[in-house]
């Protein structure tokens, strides 16, 4: 109950704010400076990027990151995003589309939508596929994940019942530097099913264990202000430190793909738990890359 209250006060709101900014007169035009999209695909082969145009004044991203099995993943790769980002609420042709797929234990994935015109931008997501705005280079929004460090999905988790699990993860200390901390991961299903155990609170696929919910935000554009959007998989945010914040929002996609692939692949400096220093190592594995950008202004 308390997850729907929440999905609706947010849908409100959401619309609200649609149908009423007022700071674009019908003379209005959105000008875009860079639209771009990059998919490398290093690791499981999962990420999945599109953008596209619904006519000349609105723009639609689309970023997701499939795990598990492919099952969910290939469906969004197969989907009319045009025909669904068309729609005021995507998430009511995304839900009814998974669910075609009948079984989808083992199988998920993140989903970020974004939309632009020359009144705001829309913003959609679910699980960690992170959406950064910025407005004359200052960050004014950050999608919030929905893992353990997000207060309101651990409500919702504890309120579902749903088990917890601990588990390492590398993390980037600085640009030099990674060491090996802890993430919460959640057990959907059975606590001893693997298949449904995931490091998110909230996922498609996973026969909508997560809850069916999708967390949106609208913010509204100012005329003559200079906007920049990131959508990315956390094969970037990963590779992001505090200190280069003030930066990448200037970056393309295919920049950004640059120095998320450039430390993915690089010698680290190791440091244990202990505080023991372990040069020239490198990560196992790196992970699959999706990230698109949009940068414009209204006049």
């Amino acid at each position: 109950m308390a997850a729907q209250l929440l999905n609706n006060i947010q849908t409100e709101t959401f619309n609200y704010l649609e149908n009423n900014v007022i700071n674009c007169d019908k003379s209005s035009q959105l000008i875009t400076n860079s639209f771009k999209n990059s998919e490398i695909q290093v690791d499981s082969r999962q990420d999945m990027v599109r953008i596209g145009n619904l006519n000349n004044e609105t723009k639609w991203i689309v970023v997701a990151d499939g795990h598990g099995h492919d099952k969910v993943i290939n469906c969004l790769r197969r989907a009319d995003w045009n025909d669904i980002m068309s729609e005021e609420n995507p998430e009511d042709i995304i839900y009814p589309l998974i669910e075609t797929l009948g079984n989808t234990s083992g199988t998920g994935a993140t989903l970020s939508l974004v939309k632009i015109n020359k009144k705001y931008i829309k913003c959609w997501w679910i699980g960690d596929s992170t959406i950064q705005v910025y407005e004359d280079k200052k960050k004014i929004f950050h999608s919030v994940e929905h893992n353990i460090y997000n207060p309101d999905e651990v409500e919702r988790m504890n309120s579902m019942n749903i088990k917890q699990e601990t588990q390492k993860k590398m993390q980037v200390l600085n640009e030099k530097s990674i060491t090996m901390t802890t993430m919460e991961y959640f057990h959907f299903g059975s606590k001893y099913n693997d298949r449904d155990t995931i490091n998110m609170s909230n996922s498609l696929g996973h026969n909508q264990l997560t809850g069916k919910f999708i967390q949106k935000e609208c913010i509204p554009i100012k005329k003559g202000k200079l906007y920049n959007i990131i959508v990315a998989t956390d094969g970037l945010w990963d590779m992001i430190l505090p200190s280069d914040e003030e930066y990448i929002g200037q970056y393309n996609a295919e920049e950004l793909s640059e120095l998320a692939l450039k430390r993915w692949n690089q010698e680290w400096l190791y440091i244990t738990k202990c505080g023991k220093e372990i040069p020239n190592q490198k990560i196992p594995c790196g992970d699959d890359v999706g990230i698109a950008t949009w940068n414009g202004i209204v006049f």
